[in-house]
């Protein structure tokens, strides 16, 4: 996949960010799931570390919306189905803007193709909302993180 230019938001962004300090300026997640419960679990197990700020949206559009204006967004994670823009489609219009930035892609339907779909249109990851789910989100989370102030995307 070819890298796309940032946009000059994104730039200034970006060098904001290299001057950050870990655990002085918490780690933005955006999560996008249409299931508030998903949300609330996932934001609490995230922001019970005292590393994270979770943003949430229940659509890939609001999702979208809130990626577009705060630049200062680490890691997304988005469900696959939701209304009115699905986590594919919010994963394309993301990537046509940050094709590096953490994105993991989740479902409750475990299928395959889906999965293969997503990886192939550049997801970093996709998880199956099973078993283990909620604790395999927070491991995956510190995986992909800012290290040390530095950013786990340029942005």
């Amino acid at each position: 996949m070819e890298a796309k230019t940032l946009s000059p938001k994104r730039q200034k962004a970006n060098i904001q960010n290299e001057k950050w300090i870990r655990g002085k300026v918490k780690t933005k997640v955006l999560v996008a799931d249409d299931d508030s419960l998903v949300l609330d679990i996932i934001s609490f197990a995230l922001e019970e570390t005292g590393k994270y700020e979770v943003l949430h949206a229940p659509d890939g559009e609001e999702a979208l919306a809130t990626f577009v204006s705060d630049p200062q967004i680490c890691i997304v994670i988005s469900d696959v189905n939701m209304p009115k823009m699905g986590g594919l489609e919010l994963l394309k219009a993301i990537r046509a803007q940050d094709s590096k930035i953490p994105f993991l892609v989740m479902s409750g339907n475990v299928d395959k193709a889906v999965a293969v779909s997503a990886l192939a249109l550049g997801a970093t990851s996709f998880m199956s909302k099973d078993k283990g789910f909620f604790e395999s989100i927070a491991i995956w989370v510190n995986r992909w993180a800012p290290e040390n102030g530095e950013m786990a995307s340029p942005h």
